[in-house]
Protein backbone atom coordinates (compact mmCIF):
# COMPACT_ATOMS: atom_id res chain seq x y z
CA UNK A 1 0.00 0.00 0.00
CA UNK A 2 1.43 3.35 -0.82
CA UNK A 3 2.32 5.84 1.75
CA UNK A 4 -0.59 8.48 0.70
CA UNK A 5 -2.98 5.89 0.83
CA UNK A 6 -2.20 4.71 3.96
CA UNK A 7 -2.43 8.18 5.64
CA UNK A 8 -5.85 8.88 3.96
CA UNK A 9 -7.12 5.50 5.72
CA UNK A 10 -5.31 6.55 9.34
CA UNK A 11 -7.43 9.76 9.04
CA UNK A 12 -10.50 8.38 8.28
CA UNK A 13 -10.22 5.71 10.77
CA UNK A 14 -9.51 8.71 13.20
CA UNK A 15 -12.87 10.97 12.07
CA UNK A 16 -15.06 7.41 12.67
CA UNK A 17 -13.89 7.76 16.36
CA UNK A 18 -14.31 11.31 17.26
CA UNK A 19 -16.00 11.89 20.47
CA UNK A 20 -18.74 14.51 21.15
CA UNK A 21 -16.08 16.64 22.82
CA UNK A 22 -14.11 16.25 20.19
CA UNK A 23 -16.95 17.75 17.95
CA UNK A 24 -17.63 20.39 20.91
CA UNK A 25 -14.44 21.42 20.85
CA UNK A 26 -14.18 21.72 16.88
CA UNK A 27 -17.68 23.86 16.44
CA UNK A 28 -16.08 26.13 20.54
CA UNK A 29 -12.47 26.77 17.42
CA UNK A 30 -14.79 27.87 15.11
CA UNK A 31 -16.69 30.16 17.47
CA UNK A 32 -13.35 31.69 18.96
CA UNK A 33 -11.90 31.93 15.51
CA UNK A 34 -15.21 34.30 14.44
CA UNK A 35 -14.69 36.34 17.39
CA UNK A 36 -11.28 36.73 16.62
CA UNK A 37 -11.78 37.94 13.05
CA UNK A 38 -14.63 39.60 12.79
CA UNK A 39 -14.51 41.98 16.10
CA UNK A 40 -11.71 43.99 17.08
CA UNK A 41 -12.78 43.68 21.07
CA UNK A 42 -16.05 42.69 22.50
CA UNK A 43 -16.87 42.48 26.29
CA UNK A 44 -20.15 41.07 28.29
CA UNK A 45 -20.41 44.53 30.77
CA UNK A 46 -24.02 43.44 32.28
CA UNK A 47 -26.67 41.17 33.31
CA UNK A 48 -24.37 38.35 33.12
CA UNK A 49 -26.44 36.42 35.77
CA UNK A 50 -29.48 37.09 33.67
CA UNK A 51 -27.35 35.21 30.19
CA UNK A 52 -26.50 32.41 32.41
CA UNK A 53 -29.96 31.78 34.13
CA UNK A 54 -31.24 32.06 30.19
CA UNK A 55 -28.76 29.31 28.84
CA UNK A 56 -29.14 26.82 32.13
CA UNK A 57 -33.19 27.21 31.58
CA UNK A 58 -32.39 25.58 28.19
CA UNK A 59 -30.77 22.29 29.55
CA UNK A 60 -28.64 22.78 26.56
CA UNK A 61 -25.05 21.89 27.44
CA UNK A 62 -23.74 19.80 30.93
CA UNK A 63 -21.87 21.68 33.54
CA UNK A 64 -18.89 18.70 32.89
CA UNK A 65 -18.51 19.86 29.38
CA UNK A 66 -19.51 23.63 30.14
CA UNK A 67 -16.33 23.63 32.79
CA UNK A 68 -14.14 21.77 30.04
CA UNK A 69 -14.84 23.72 26.68
CA UNK A 70 -14.74 26.65 29.66
CA UNK A 71 -10.81 25.43 30.16
CA UNK A 72 -10.25 25.44 26.44
CA UNK A 73 -11.77 29.10 25.79
CA UNK A 74 -10.97 30.96 28.29
CA UNK A 75 -14.21 32.84 28.56
CA UNK A 76 -17.73 31.76 28.95
CA UNK A 77 -19.44 33.90 26.05
CA UNK A 78 -17.68 31.88 23.49
CA UNK A 79 -18.75 28.59 25.45
CA UNK A 80 -22.46 29.75 25.45
CA UNK A 81 -22.46 30.77 21.87
CA UNK A 82 -20.79 27.21 21.05
CA UNK A 83 -23.33 25.05 23.37
CA UNK A 84 -26.00 27.22 21.22
CA UNK A 85 -24.81 24.69 18.03
CA UNK A 86 -24.82 21.32 19.99
CA UNK A 87 -28.30 20.33 20.13
CA UNK A 88 -29.53 20.75 16.57
CA UNK A 89 -26.17 19.42 15.16
CA UNK A 90 -26.34 16.58 17.29
CA UNK A 91 -29.96 16.08 16.37
CA UNK A 92 -29.40 16.15 12.45
CA UNK A 93 -26.21 13.62 12.30
CA UNK A 94 -28.33 11.35 14.78
CA UNK A 95 -26.31 11.78 17.87
CA UNK A 96 -22.74 12.35 15.34
CA UNK A 97 -23.07 9.09 14.42
CA UNK A 98 -23.88 10.72 10.48
CA UNK A 99 -20.41 12.24 9.22
CA UNK A 100 -22.20 13.64 6.42
CA UNK A 101 -25.62 14.86 5.22
CA UNK A 102 -27.79 15.50 2.64
CA UNK A 103 -27.87 18.96 0.57
CA UNK A 104 -31.41 19.36 1.92
CA UNK A 105 -30.90 18.43 5.44
CA UNK A 106 -27.46 21.13 5.54
CA UNK A 107 -29.98 24.12 4.03
CA UNK A 108 -32.56 22.25 7.60
CA UNK A 109 -29.73 22.59 9.66
CA UNK A 110 -28.24 26.27 8.38
CA UNK A 111 -31.34 27.63 8.86
CA UNK A 112 -32.32 26.08 12.48
CA UNK A 113 -29.21 27.74 13.25
CA UNK A 114 -29.67 31.02 11.51
CA UNK A 115 -32.31 31.16 13.24
CA UNK A 116 -31.63 29.89 16.77
CA UNK A 117 -28.15 32.46 16.78
CA UNK A 118 -30.73 35.39 15.56
CA UNK A 119 -33.08 34.88 18.43
CA UNK A 120 -30.04 34.03 20.63
CA UNK A 121 -28.01 37.71 19.73
CA UNK A 122 -31.31 40.12 19.79
CA UNK A 123 -31.26 39.25 23.68
CA UNK A 124 -27.82 38.43 24.26
CA UNK A 125 -25.59 40.05 21.72
CA UNK A 126 -22.62 41.33 24.07
CA UNK A 127 -20.63 44.66 23.21
CA UNK A 128 -18.88 44.65 20.45
CA UNK A 129 -16.21 46.89 18.35
CA UNK A 130 -16.29 46.03 14.71
CA UNK A 131 -14.05 47.25 11.77
CA UNK A 132 -16.41 48.66 9.51
CA UNK A 133 -14.73 48.37 6.32
CA UNK A 134 -14.27 44.69 6.69
CA UNK A 135 -18.03 43.92 8.06
CA UNK A 136 -19.12 45.87 4.97
CA UNK A 137 -16.71 43.72 2.71
CA UNK A 138 -17.96 40.79 4.82
CA UNK A 139 -21.55 41.60 3.87
CA UNK A 140 -20.97 42.44 0.18
CA UNK A 141 -19.39 38.87 -0.04
CA UNK A 142 -23.38 37.40 1.28
CA UNK A 143 -24.71 39.96 -1.04
CA UNK A 144 -25.78 41.60 2.57
CA UNK A 145 -25.84 45.36 3.33
CA UNK A 146 -23.57 47.05 5.74
CA UNK A 147 -24.20 50.94 6.55
CA UNK A 148 -20.88 52.14 7.73
CA UNK A 149 -22.25 55.32 8.00
CA UNK A 150 -24.84 54.66 10.30
CA UNK A 151 -22.22 52.50 12.30
CA UNK A 152 -19.59 55.47 12.27
CA UNK A 153 -22.28 57.81 13.65
CA UNK A 154 -23.55 55.36 16.50
CA UNK A 155 -19.83 54.84 17.52
CA UNK A 156 -18.88 58.75 17.40
CA UNK A 157 -22.12 59.48 19.93
CA UNK A 158 -25.08 60.82 17.60
CA UNK A 159 -28.50 60.19 18.20
CA UNK A 160 -29.91 57.57 15.50
CA UNK A 161 -33.59 57.02 15.29
CA UNK A 162 -35.51 53.57 16.63
CA UNK A 163 -35.68 52.55 12.90
CA UNK A 164 -32.04 53.60 12.27
CA UNK A 165 -31.17 51.01 15.06
CA UNK A 166 -33.31 48.65 14.47
CA UNK A 167 -31.74 48.66 10.80
CA UNK A 168 -28.34 48.73 11.94
CA UNK A 169 -28.53 46.17 14.81
CA UNK A 170 -30.30 43.73 12.13
CA UNK A 171 -27.77 43.78 9.28
CA UNK A 172 -24.86 43.45 11.94
CA UNK A 173 -26.77 40.22 13.44
CA UNK A 174 -27.37 38.96 9.78
CA UNK A 175 -23.81 39.18 8.94
CA UNK A 176 -22.56 37.82 12.59
CA UNK A 177 -24.94 34.49 11.84
CA UNK A 178 -24.05 34.01 8.54
CA UNK A 179 -20.28 34.50 9.31
CA UNK A 180 -20.46 32.28 12.67
CA UNK A 181 -21.96 29.16 10.84
CA UNK A 182 -19.72 29.39 7.97
CA UNK A 183 -16.68 29.37 10.01
CA UNK A 184 -17.97 26.58 12.48
CA UNK A 185 -19.22 24.70 9.03
CA UNK A 186 -15.17 25.32 8.05
CA UNK A 187 -14.00 23.65 10.84
CA UNK A 188 -16.48 20.90 10.94
CA UNK A 189 -14.91 20.40 7.04
CA UNK A 190 -11.26 20.43 8.32
CA UNK A 191 -11.94 17.52 10.64
CA UNK A 192 -13.93 15.34 7.87
CA UNK A 193 -17.90 16.58 9.20
CA UNK A 194 -19.54 17.68 6.51
CA UNK A 195 -22.48 18.67 8.46
CA UNK A 196 -22.89 22.37 6.79
CA UNK A 197 -22.64 24.16 3.40
CA UNK A 198 -21.54 27.70 2.41
CA UNK A 199 -24.51 30.29 2.39
CA UNK A 200 -26.20 31.16 -0.64
CA UNK A 201 -28.78 34.14 -0.32
CA UNK A 202 -31.73 31.55 -0.91
CA UNK A 203 -31.11 30.20 2.87
CA UNK A 204 -31.90 32.78 5.23
CA UNK A 205 -34.34 36.29 5.14
CA UNK A 206 -34.73 38.10 7.72
CA UNK A 207 -38.02 39.21 6.69
CA UNK A 208 -36.97 43.74 7.12
CA UNK A 209 -35.42 44.28 3.66
CA UNK A 210 -38.13 46.09 2.78
CA UNK A 211 -37.53 48.24 5.90
CA UNK A 212 -33.75 48.67 5.09
CA UNK A 213 -34.83 50.05 1.58
CA UNK A 214 -37.08 52.41 3.24
CA UNK A 215 -34.27 54.14 4.80
CA UNK A 216 -31.02 53.42 3.37
CA UNK A 217 -30.28 53.90 -0.23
Amino acid sequence: MAKKDKDNRNLRIASDEMSSSEIHSIILRGVLYTFKSIFISYYVSENIEALMNYINEKKIINPKEYKRLLAEAKDFYPVIICALFIPPIKAMTKNYKLKSLEVNKKDQLFNELYKILMDFFELWLCNVELDPLLYYRIGLSYNKKFDIGLYIKKQNSYYLTEIENRVLNNQILDILCIYLIEEVAIQLGLAGLDYIDYYNNMKTNIGKEGLQDSIIS
